[in-house]
């Protein structure tokens, strides 16, 4: 529950950056930033049902990835053309193909 609450913080805070006019990438380093800290500093990098440490790599890809689907849903202004064309594509080569 806590790492869903994270993440929502984190889309918030992408979402504010953006309506202040900070530029994509800074405004969505800076949500990243906040969740990184806590999933890393509170959490020893463990998310539910892990038994080990999620690379900080691996958890900065996800986590970006989520915020800006996110951020499609709740402040689709604030994602630019490109970003968005970037993250359905990459949202339909994880669904699985139909036969």
């Amino acid at each position: 529950m806590e790492v869903n609450t994270y993440g929502v913080m984190s889309i918030a805070t992408f979402c504010e950056a953006r309506a202040q006019k900070i530029e994509f990438n800074k405004s969505l380093a800076v949500a990243l930033a906040g969740q990184l800290h806590v999933i890393y500093g509170k959490h020893g990098g463990l998310l539910p049902g892990t038994k080990d440490p999620l690379p900080e790599k691996q958890f900065l890809n996800n986590a970006g990835f989520m915020i800006v689907g996110g951020a499609l849903k709740f402040c689709p202004k604030s994602v630019p053309a490109a970003e968005k064309a970037r993250f359905e594509k990459a949202a339909a080569s994880l669904k699985p193909s139909k036969k």
